[in-house]
Formats: C-alpha cells, sequence, structure tokens
C-alpha cells in the first residue's frame, strides 16, 4: 500500500458510506414520522398509483353513504308529512260519515262540511309546503310526469329523484330513483272545489262554472258526480284527462263556451245542427248585464243549418232549429258540436246564398259577451254597443264577435255563403283563472261560464282531452247527505293513496339502509387494502432505522480514522 498525500481512498469510501446511510436513516425517519410507506412516486410508483385510485373509491363510498343518509332524512321528513296527512283524512272521514246519516239537516251539514273544507285545504298546504333542502316533496315535484306549480308559479313537469351512491354511474349498481307521488288534496280526490291551470307563459287561464273535476294519482282528471255520462262515449266514462305539460304551443284543441246545456260529438265533416235564420241583416245587442245576443231582424225565404266541412269550419245550410252553437276541434281532428237540449242534428245541408243585398240573423242564447266588431272589404270597422244594432253589408269579408279575449268569426265569401268560423281564445292583459267550480252531482251536462279580461290579438293555448274509466272520487262538499256518502268511498281510496305512499317510502328507507351497510363494507376493505399498500410497518422499519443508525455511527467513526492516515507521512518527512 502507498502512502500518499494528495488522494485519500479509504476516506473517500467511508465518505460515501456515511452519505449512503444518512439516506437511507433520512427515508427511515420519514416514514417513521409520517407513518406513510410511499410518501412520493419516487418509493413505489406502481404502488403509489393504486393506493391513489383506492382512495378515491373510498372517498366516493364514504360520499354515497352521506348521500344515502341524506336521502333518508328527506324520506322520514316526507314520512312525518303523511302521518299528519294521515290525520286529517281520518277525521275527514269522521265527518263524512257524520253527514252521510239522514238525521242532520242541510244547514247542519254545511257547519260539518266547513270542517271538512278545512281540513282539505290543510292537506294541500301541508303537500305544497313540505320540503327537504328546498326540494318539495309532496307536491308532485317527485311524481314522473305530473305537473306541479313552482314557487314563481309556473307550471313544471315533475321527475324522480336520483339518489347517487356509487363509485360509477351505472344505473343499477350505482344510483336509484326515489318517486313520490302528490297527496295535495285534489290529487287524493278529497279537494276543495278549485283547481287551478295555467296556459301558457303569459300566466293565462280560463274560469270554467261546472261539475268539480279532481286529478288522480296518474294524472287522470276525474268529474264531480255520480257517475255522469258522456255523449257518444261507452257507458261509464266520464274521465277527461288534461294534459297540462303540452299546453304551451297555440292550439284550438278545446275552449270553454258559455250556457252549454248539452253535448253531442259528431265526426269532423258532413254533419250539421240546424239553427234558424229569418232575417236579412245581422245584429248584436249588450244587455245591462254585458250579454251579446244575435237577435232577429227581417225575414228570410229558408231557414238555414249549421254544416261542419271538411276544414273542421261551421258553415250555414237548410235544415231544422237549435240554439247555443259552438264548435271545437280536438287533436285527433274530430269536431264536438255543442247544442242546447232541444235542438236537432240533420243529415248535411247545403249552404244557403245569402245574396248580394242580404246577410244572415243568427240567435245565439247564452253567450257572455262584451264587444261586437265588424270588419268590411275596405277595411273598415264597425263596432255594436249596448242597445245598439246595424247592418253588416253583403261584400263584408268577415265579423268578428269578440269578447274580452274570446273571438268568434263569421266570414261571407263571393259566393255570399256565410262561414261560422272556429272560436279562439286570446291573451288577456291580467290573465284569468281557470276553476272547476261546485254543482250538482251528477250533472253532466252543466253549464260552463268564460271569465275573460282585456282582448289583445295574440291566441293562447286551450286544452287536448281524452275519454278514460271513471272511478269514485271524493266531491268537494259533503253539505249534502248523498255528497257526504259519495265521500266515505272516496276517502276510503285516498287513504290507500296515501298508505301506499308510505309503504314505498318505507321500502326506500329499508332499501338506503342496505345500502348504506354495503357501502361501509366496501369503504372498510378498501381502506384496509389501501392501508397495507401505503402505510409503514413501524416494527419493520425501526428495525431498519436501528441498523442504518448503527451504521451510519460506525461510517462516522471510519471516516475520522481514514482522515487521519495522510499525518502519518508528515512524520516521515519531518
Amino acid at each position: 500500500m502507498s502512502l500518499i498525500i494528495n488522494n485519500n481512498s479509504m476516506a473517500n469510501t467511508a465518505a460515501r458510506n456515511l452519505n449512503t446511510a444518512y439516506k437511507q436513516l433520512t427515508e427511515s425517519t420519514e416514514r417513521l414520522s409520517s407513518g406513510m410507506r410511499i410518501n412520493s412516486a419516487a418509493d413505489d410508483a406502481a404502488g403509489l398509483a393504486v393506493r391513489e385510485m383506492m382512495r378515491a373509491q373510498v372517498t366516493t363510498l364514504n360520499q354515497g353513504v352521506r348521500n344515502a343518509n341524506d336521502a333518508i332524512s328527506m324520506i322520514q321528513t316526507a314520512d312525518g308529512a303523511l302521518s299528519v296527512i294521515d290525520e286529517k283524512l281520518i277525521r275527514m272521514n269522521e265527518l263524512a260519515e257524520q253527514a252521510a246519516t239522514g238525521t242532520y239537516t242541510d244547514e247542519q251539514r254545511a257547519i260539518i262540511d266547513q270542517e271538512y273544507q278545512t281540513m282539505a285545504d290543510e292537506i294541500t298546504r301541508i303537500s305544497d309546503s313540505t320540503d327537504f333542502n328546498g326540494q318539495n316533496l309532496l307536491n308532485g315535484a317527485l311524481e314522473e310526469g305530473s305537473s306541479y306549480e313552482d314557487a314563481d308559479g309556473n307550471t313544471q313537469t315533475g321527475s324522480a329523484l336520483t339518489v347517487h351512491f356509487g363509485t360509477g354511474n351505472d344505473a343499477d349498481e350505482d344510483k336509484y330513483s326515489i318517486e313520490i307521488e302528490d297527496v295535495s288534496s285534489g290529487a287524493l280526490g278529497v279537494g276543495s272545489d278549485s283547481l287551478d291551470y295555467e296556459i301558457n307563459d303569459e300566466g293565462l287561464v280560463t274560469t270554467k262554472d261546472g261539475n268539480a273535476i279532481y286529478q288522480n294519482e296518474n294524472g287522470d282528471v276525474y268529474i264531480e258526480g255520480d257517475d255522469p255520462a258522456v255523449t257518444g262515449a261507452p257507458a261509464g266514462y266520464t274521465q277527461v284527462q288534461l294534459q297540462k305539460k303540452d299546453l304551451a304551443d297555440p292550439t284550438a284543441d278545446d275552449t270553454a263556451i258559455a250556457e252549454l246545456e248539452s253535448q253531442v260529438t259528431i265526426p269532423a265533416a258532413g254533419t250539421a245542427g240546424a239553427i234558424t235564420v229569418d232575417g236579412s241583416s245581422i245584429h248584436g245587442t249588450i244587455d245591462a248585464d254585458g250579454n251579446l245576443s244575435y237577435s232577429v231582424d227581417g225575414t228570410a225565404d229558408a231557414t238555414t243549418d249549421l254544416a261542419v266541412n271538411a276544414a273542421g269550419e261551421l258553415t250555414f245550410g237548410t235544415g231544422g232549429t237549435a240554439k247555443a252553437v259552438y264548435t271545437t276541434t280536438d287533436a285527433d281532428g274530430n269536431v264536438s258540436l255543442k247544442v242546447s237540449a232541444d235542438g236537432t242534428i240533420p243529415e248535411a245541408g247545403t249552404a244557403v246564398d245569402v245574396g248580394a243585398d242580404g246577410s244572415l240573423t243568427v240567435n245565439v242564447d247564452g253567450v257572455d259577451q262584451k264587444l261586437l266588431t265588424s270588419t268590411a272589404a275596405d277595411g273598415s270597422a264597425k263596432y255594436f254597443i249596448a242597445g245598439v244594432s246595424s247592418d253588416v253589408p253583403a261584400d263584408a269579408s268577415a265579423m268578428n264577435v269578440a269578447a274580452d279575449s274570446v273571438e268568434q268569426n263569421f266570414e261571407v265569401g263571393s259566393d255570399g255563403v256565410a262561414t261560422l268560423g272556429a272560436v279562439t281564445v286570446q291573451k288577456g292583459a291580467t290573465g284569468y283563472g281557470l276553476t272547476a267550480a261546485t254543482a250538482g252531482a251528477g250533472a253532466a251536462d252543466a253549464s260552463f261560464e268564460m271569465t275573460v279580461t282585456t282582448a289583445s290579438d295574440e291566441e293562447i293555448a286551450s286544452f287536448e282531452q281524452e275519454l278514460g274509466k271513471t272511478d269514485e272520487y271524493a266531491g268537494s262538499s259533503i253539505a249534502t247527505q248523498e255528497g257526504a256518502q259519495a265521500a266515505l268511498g272516496a276517502i276510503q281510496k285516498a287513504i290507500e293513496m296515501k298508505d301506499k305512499n308510505r309503504a314505498n317510502l318505507g321500502a326506500y328507507e329499508n332499501r338506503l339502509e342496505a345500502t348504506i351497510s354495503n357501502l361501509e363494507i366496501q369503504s372498510e376493505n378498501l381502506s384496509a387494502a389501501e392501508s397495507r399498500i401505503s402505510d409503514v410497518d413501524v416494527a419493520t422499519e425501526m428495525t431498519e432505522y436501528t441498523l442504518r443508525q448503527t451504521i451510519s455511527q460506525a461510517a462516522t467513526s471510519m471516516l475520522a480514522q481514514a482522515n487521519s492516515l495522510p499525518q502519518n507521512a508528515l512524520k516521515l518527512i519531518g
């Protein structure tokens, strides 16, 4: 071995080993102080990737547990409200039983009915006000396909609430839907006599005064009464389905009209309802109550009847007599012609030519109008007000009979044939309300009144209708013995509907409890697996730490010894 001064290889070796020992000692200190085996990607790149995926799954599962617990709290809120509704229904059933007996007078039943109506209103209030974290629970907002009114008064379509708890987005494994049906008094069939339907974005609705109608859990609407008949439908069919969610676009599917005494459904073409014409000019008079009527002025050679052509328009032809004529076209193109009870429906008649100098006189009973205008061929207009009448010239292109929000068009063509067009509903400045008002039980032909406001030029939508099988639902009042007796069975159905809702909620809650248990087990096992990959084994690491600490001390001592070796060369020199 050479004795040199410039290079000390033994010191270099000792220094390198000391640095290695210090590095290993630093890693052990970091692991022991953090408790983690993997503190950076350099410690274990593959292990770090697996650990982070497991951590993401664990945190997602834990949030899923919280989501499920929130859903349980929501369900318990809804169930608590339903328990209060249960008390109201039981009390209503008791009141209906009391009013159903014959030992009470109608005046006494009216007093009983006051509490009955209060209970019904309270059910609707609970339905509208019960919410969880701003989410309405019982007003149909969580019922798939139902319609409900939001806080701003806008009509919305309900949808089931989705509870998400899994780590992915699979519909069967990671989430499921909770649906809570509408339990308002109207939906349960025990409502009051007021139902509001919004027609379009302008907030316009129509007022109907007739038999009360109620909506069931399927969104179907039922007519109040003991199996009222619908003309032209199979026996026992009284249901009318209001498709409120389809009311955005203007249509002429169906429109309310004043004083309907009976209704007949006819095909879109070829059948006529007769109407008497015995004058030569059209006159309109508004009485002190604001009712507009068409009066007779002069004579004519023949009477005419009102025929429906293929285009869904009404034309005048020869025939018998009738009154209160009105037409609507449904979604399938069928025309419903409504006439009075003493009217006739003859075969299709031929249109009559009113002549170059003549016009028609039409008498329509019970139509509540405010203003009558006629538009001549040159564009000029005439107005008819209370107590004043005037002739319509033969060359007039159209005559509009307009209430504030109702327009009826009479057109006289170039061949002199007079045509009555379809009725349209126009947008009002302040809107109007659709109310299903109290009427006698079983009255299928109750009259309807249209209440309107200031007119404008824009048409709005009406509602489509279809027939379905009837069912028993409670009326709007137990002020009569018959109404109270009908309410007993209907309230029982309402209780069953409410119990069905509560049973569904209980099933949802039990399912969520099972889901929570499963999620917690998954989270526990994933956490254990992640710990085995990521966490440090303290006993093993402490053994390594002690070893590296000893090596570090030895390397330090040897480095000191190696650094002293060049001093021996000085002895030889000196």
